[in-house]
């Protein structure tokens, strides 16, 4: 095995992180990135496929990808680029990548707008039905019935004065639908609050590896230089794999963390609303 293979096992290893976890975040096979490793460049597609194993190897450790990919083509006894010609190759690949999302981000913001009018229309259409319906039918459904009402109390007692109707009764209709104001009022009291946000700082006293995932979703993965700080936000939970945790501070809401435990290993530190939950 060539310096290829050993300095990437030697950069995996550093940060405690095995081969299965660079497979499921990369989505490339256990088999191929061990190959890396072990420089058996026989068993993997080859041409640009390679490289892009390599690419993401790199990534997912905090390693320079360029220059991994320059180690590579060594090893492999393919044509030398430069590390120029590589980061031009890189920009024009993520400048094509860029260009792609701001084009879908435009079609898909077209179609929010479009669905929106389109509901603000239907809205105002079952709101003007509405109206129609129980300002006009209902009270012309209820005419007839309270004029036979009326036929009806005049014909059973005719020598009496006729029956006046109460007036409670043309109002029922209204009575009928006034409790949706506090059931409405109710709903609104019981609808729940969004979680609040909290805000964990990971400052590095020395260079140190990390891997942060905040609410379930991955956030980032770097090597801090010394002084160098990164800020997360999350609602529930903020999971850090930390690499040196003596050369790093963890900080809530800018409130100081105390790290216990064994410090000279990396280690996984979870942080809450309230402050450290391992």
């Amino acid at each position: 095995m060539g310096s290829f293979g050993e300095k990437l096992r030697r950069e995996r290893e550093m940060r405690g992180i095995s081969l299965d976890e660079i497979a499921g975040a990369t989505k490339i096979g256990t088999r191929s990135l061990k190959a890396l490793e072990d420089e058996n460049f026989a068993i993997l597609p080859g041409g640009i496929f390679n490289k892009g194993f390599v690419r993401a190897y790199a990534r997912f450790l905090g390693l320079n990808e360029d220059e991994a990919v320059a180690d590579y083509q060594t090893a492999a006894n393919e044509q030398p680029v430069s590390v120029k010609q590589i980061a031009a190759q890189s920009a024009i690949a993520k400048a094509n990548r860029l260009a792609a999302q701001q084009k879908s981000e435009s079609h898909v913001a077209g179609g929010l707008v479009r669905a929106l009018i389109f509901l603000v229309v239907a809205v105002g259409v079952a709101y003007g039905g509405y109206k129609l319906v129980h300002r006009g039918f209902f009270k012309a459904l209820k005419r007839p019935s309270l004029h036979r009402q009326m036929k009806q109390q005049a014909a059973a007692a005719p020598a009496a004065t006729p029956a006046k109707v109460p007036a409670s009764q043309p109002s029922s209709a209204q009575g009928q639908s006034t409790p949706s104001t506090p059931t409405a009022t109710a709903s609104a009291a019981v609808a729940p609050r969004p979680a609040a946000e909290f805000t964990v700082g990971i400052k590095a006293t020395k260079t140190s590896w990390l891997s942060v995932t905040a609410d379930g979703k991955r956030t980032f993965q770097k090597t801090l230089q010394p002084n160098e700080q990164q800020d997360v936000t999350a609602k529930s939970r903020v999971q850090i794999l930390i690499g040196n945790p003596s050369g790093t501070e963890i900080s809530l809401n800018g409130k100081p963390l105390v790290l216990g435990g064994d410090l000279t290993h990396p280690r996984t530190v979870t942080v809450g609303a309230g402050g450290l939950m391992e």
